[in-house]
């Protein structure tokens, strides 16, 4: 239920089916209003902290998943290659069709 009370329509609805009738109208208890007010703020904290920790962009949900270590634990390790030799660099060869 605290998800769902983020929306003020279903936090109405929900003081409504609490409310006691009387000929006089309708009531709420204070300590219901405070309880749902206090589930409210959790719920919406809940969702804030979820919307936190979402990366923007694709490299970054990358660098996310290979940061986190439950994740990765499903998947061998990368092999680091160690590079092979260097060819030295030398000036052009001129065409021997030329």
């Amino acid at each position: 239920m605290a998800e769902s009370l983020h929306n003020l329509d279903t936090l109405l609805r929900e003081l409504e089916r609490m409310a006691i009738r009387t000929t006089q109208g309708e009531f709420v208890r204070i300590s219901d209003v405070r309880r749902l007010m206090r589930e409210r703020e959790e719920a919406q904290q809940i969702e804030d902290a979820a919307h936190k920790d979402k990366p923007k962009t694709m490299s970054g949900a990358k660098q996310a998943i290979l940061k986190d270590p439950e994740i990765m634990k499903n998947f061998p390790r990368p092999v680091q290659s160690q590079g092979g030799r260097s060819i030295p660099a030398s000036e052009p060869q001129p065409s021997s069709r030329t």
